[in-house]
């Protein structure tokens, strides 16, 4: 091989070996290996996780669904996924599904002249601003006074606040027992709120008990929209 030729082939390796370490170094300070970025989005051979079976090794955070953002907003108890019209977001049941429930009187409760939490007919939920709840009351009232007249009442007390009508019933004989029915619809407004039945006498009488019993709680919270 004349020494021309020599000289030149050297010359080339030269130059493709400077080229590499210096496509290297262009790799090294942008912190990106030749490989990963291959597979990287907009790479030559981007990792597409399509058709495969199994776990990722790593918890994932959905961030979207079907494209659509998911709000980073915690959500609360009972909360569900709802589209508000740009993104997902942590919303309360409505009526369509509604959150309903039945408490019952887990003992007698002897009545005196103060409100009194019926035993076991408590529950608290997370109300939206615009939901309302629904309370049907069951007051099974039973009392043993014989010379005054004497009231028994029934009430729903929401976020500490007796709520209008109460249940009532009157009666001065003794053993004398009734079934008192009551409906409840109000607007709790919204946050966190406790709601429970509550019962009381009036007045003392000369017997020895009055009691609420077997009390009952069907409860129901939900959105209602006016059509009319």
């Amino acid at each position: 091989m004349p020494a021309s030729d020599e000289l030149l082939r050297k010359l080339v390796e030269t130059i493709s070996e400077l080229s590499a370490r210096v496509r290297h170094l262009e790799v090294v300070e942008s912190g990106m290996s030749p490989h990963a970025s291959r597979h990287q989005d907009g790479g030559s051979d981007e990792i597409n996780v399509k058709g495969l079976s199994g776990k990722l090794a790593d918890a994932q955070d959905a961030g979207w669904l079907r494209a659509k953002e998911v709000s980073t907003t915690a959500p609360a108890t009972d909360d569900v996924l709802a589209w508000n019209g740009s993104k997902w977001t942590p919303t309360a049941l409505t009526i369509d599904a509604m959150k309903a429930g039945v408490k019952r009187a887990s003992d007698n409760l002897h009545l005196t002249n103060n409100w009194q939490d019926v035993p076991g007919c408590t529950k608290t939920l997370t109300f939206a601003a615009d939901e309302y709840l629904l309370v049907w009351a069951i007051f099974d009232f039973e009392m043993e006074y014989t010379s005054q007249t004497n009231d028994l009442l029934g009430a729903l007390n929401v976020a500490g606040t007796n709520q209008a009508p109460q249940a009532f019933y009157e009666n001065d004989a003794p053993g004398g027992r009734a079934t008192v029915a009551q409906v409840w619809i109000v607007s709790p407004g919204s946050g966190k709120k406790t709601f429970k039945l509550q019962a009381k006498r009036t007045s003392n009488g000369t017997g020895s008990w009055c009691y609420a019993t077997h009390t009952s709680m069907l409860w129901m919270r939900g959105g209602f929209t006016d059509e009319s």
